[in-house]
């Protein structure tokens, strides 16, 4: 019998504030949190984030990953959540990692930060594909935030 894994990812404006040292040590409380958490629940995922927003897939049982969210859209660090995509499916994209990290200083990410959220909004099912193949391609199994 196979694992049930549901998935979402969602979109958020970035309501961090301060320099972009204080905003990279925020990013790095909320990987080590993610990573602490995740692997007790089931979850797994990835996030990506730059200065106007951050984008983040979820995939794992349902109950728990709603149980995340549900905490995500109460944090103060986001504002206008919108969910592109959610549902059950066939497997996980990022099935070794508690909580991957997408660098935001990659070019494709930078050019991200132009995006508009009402543009998103306007073709959800593209917009999440798009933010689905960024995120498995700048994946990096090292990145800054492995040990904090």
């Amino acid at each position: 019998m196979t694992e049930d894994i549901y998935r979402i990812l969602y979109c958020s404006r970035n309501s961090l504030s301060g320099s972009i040292e204080q905003q990279k040590t925020e990013i790095a409380k909320i990987l080590a949190k993610s990573r602490a958490n995740n692997p007790a629940r089931g979850i797994t995922g990835a996030l990506m984030f730059n200065s106007g927003f951050f984008a983040q897939v979820l995939e794992g049982p349902l109950e728990q990953v709603e149980r995340t969210f549900e905490t995500i859209q109460r944090d103060m660090r986001h504002d206008d959540i919108s969910v592109l995509q959610c549902g059950n499916v066939p497997q996980r994209d990022f099935p070794e990692w508690s909580m991957a990290y997408a660098k935001a200083d990659s070019g494709e990410t930078e050019s991200l930060a132009d995006l508009n959220l009402a543009e998103l909004l306007e073709n959800q099912s593209t917009a999440a594909a798009e933010i689905s193949n960024l995120l498995r391609s700048l994946v990096v199994q090292d990145d800054e935030y492995t040990c904090v």
